[in-house]
C-alpha cells in the first residue's frame, strides 16, 4: 500500500494552521516549484479530515500535492478517505486495509532522501519564510 516516494526535487511544506496553509497555496501559485504540503497531525486530530480538507483549493495552484498527516490513527485516515484526500502520511505504524484508494508515505519516506524540508511550526510569516527557503 505504501507509494513509492515522490521526486527529490519536491520540497515538502509542513503547515499547522489555516494562515500557513493559506500561504503554502498562494506560494505554489505563484511559483513554479513542485511542493508536497502536508497537512501535520495535530492538524488533522484538531479539526479533522474535513476542515484540512476545507481548506484546499478547488483547483491546484501549480505543481502541488497536498497529502494529510493522519499520525497512527486508522480512524483518521479511514475519515481522510471518505472526504476525498488523495495522499495520506502515517508513522509507519498505522494498519490500514491494502485497498484504499490513496497515496499513502510514511514520515520517514518524506522526510528523507535529500528533499527540502520547511516546517512551518510556531511560524507567524510563513510567506516570507516559504519565499526565502525555497527560493
Amino acid at each position: 500500500m505504501s507509494a513509492a516516494p515522490p521526486p527529490a526535487d519536491h520540497a515538502l511544506v509542513v503547515v499547522h494552521d489555516k494562515a500557513q496553509a493559506q500561504a503554502a497555496i498562494a506560494y505554489a501559485a505563484t511559483h513554479d516549484h513542485p511542493l508536497i504540503v502536508m497537512f501535520s497531525p495535530a492538524l488533522a486530530l484538531a479539526g479533522g479530515p474535513v476542515l484540512a480538507r476545507a481548506m484546499l483549493p478547488r483547483t491546484l495552484p501549480g505543481p502541488v500535492t497536498f497529502a494529510l498527516d493522519c499520525g497512527n490513527d486508522p480512524g483518521v485516515a479511514l475519515r481522510a478517505v471518505q472526504v476525498g484526500w488523495t495522499h495520506l502520511v502515517t508513522g509507519g505504524t498505522c494498519s490500514l486495509p491494502e485497498d484504499l484508494p490513496v497515496t499513502l508515505w510514511t514520515r520517514d519516506v518524506l522526510f528523507g532522501g535529500g528533499r527540502r524540508v520547511v516546517n512551518l511550526h510556531d511560524d507567524r510569516q510563513p510567506a516570507s519564510t516559504l519565499r526565502r527557503v525555497l527560493a
